[in-house]
């Protein structure tokens, strides 16, 4: 008896583990997922960087504009004995620094090649759902058996594929993948894609047979079974008689069982 509680506990156990675990993996990828938008795009520092940059380079244009317009007047003075041209060229000069000074802080913001925080967890959140979903697939495979359990282990190894590009390439240390990587993983996803269509075909055309198979059989069920034994009831009995009346409620509640476990075992095929 103590033995017997023993696994019953530790089955509870082990169940509650399992619940948590996905409580908390379900909370951490929709958590990375959705994060990326409360952070700014681009950082404070940057976009102030990047502000004050323009700033310049608009000016550069008005200035440049504005000489078109004095297009015999490049010695016009702006102010203080320089001419418009020199004013020009002081501002290209605080322009390239200002230029300097932007890509600096953006530099400071970059994660794995990422100009922002905000590009980086938009794009490792998708990466993670996919990887996360390829996973719980593969995870779940023993629930299926014959072609089903086949062609869901195609389709978990094409989206493991993707997911596992997508991760190499948000950490790959250069700005992208090698030419020949991109090919190799496109012949990869194509042919597990591939042998994943044609499970998926067989198992649509074999679920299609069996609900026909079911549907015969539910049909032979009524017309053979119960029906002609609720109509055998029915002329041979008082349908006044308390008998009878109890034969068929019986016999009713028995038709109705079987609809209903013939209805979830279609559900949950």
């Amino acid at each position: 008896m103590m033995e017997v509680l023993e696994t019953e506990t530790g089955t509870a156990t082990v169940s509650i583990f399992k619940i948590i675990l996905h409580v908390l993996v379900t909370v951490i990828v929709a958590v990375t997922f959705i994060s990326h938008i409360y952070l700014p795009h681009p950082a404070k520092n940057v976009a102030e960087a990047q502000k004050e940059r323009n700033s310049v380079s608009n000016n550069i244009q008005l200035l440049k504009d504005s000489l078109l317009l004095r297009a015999t007047q490049k010695d016009y003075l702006v102010s203080d004995g320089i001419t418009i041209t020199e004013h020009i060229e002081r501002l290209k000069k605080q322009e390239a620094e200002l230029q300097q000074k932007y890509l600096a802080e953006r530099e400071k913001t970059t994660i794995s090649g990422f100009h922002s925080p905000h590009k980086f967890l938009w794009h490792f959140g998708i990466g993670l759902v996919i990887l996360v979903f390829a996973l719980d697939m593969l995870r779940t495979l023993s629930y299926f058996k014959g072609v089903h359990r086949k062609a869901r282990t195609f389709r978990a190894f094409t989206a493991l594929t993707i997911a596992g590009y997508y991760m190499a390439w948000i950490f790959y240390v250069n700005d992208d993948l090698p030419k020949n990587v991109y090919l190799h993983v496109l012949l990869a996803i194509g042919v597990l894609a591939g042998i994943s269509g044609v499970y998926a075909a067989q198992v649509k055309r074999k679920s299609i047979l069996w609900l026909k198979y079911k549907m015969l059989m539910i049909l032979s069920e009524l017309k053979n079974g119960h029906i002609k034994n609720i109509y055998k009831i029915a002329i041979n009995a008082d349908p006044y008689n308390e008998a009878y009346q109890d034969s068929l409620k019986k016999s009713s509640q028995k038709l109705s069982k079987k609809m209903q476990d013939e209805a979830d075992e279609i559900i949950n095929y």
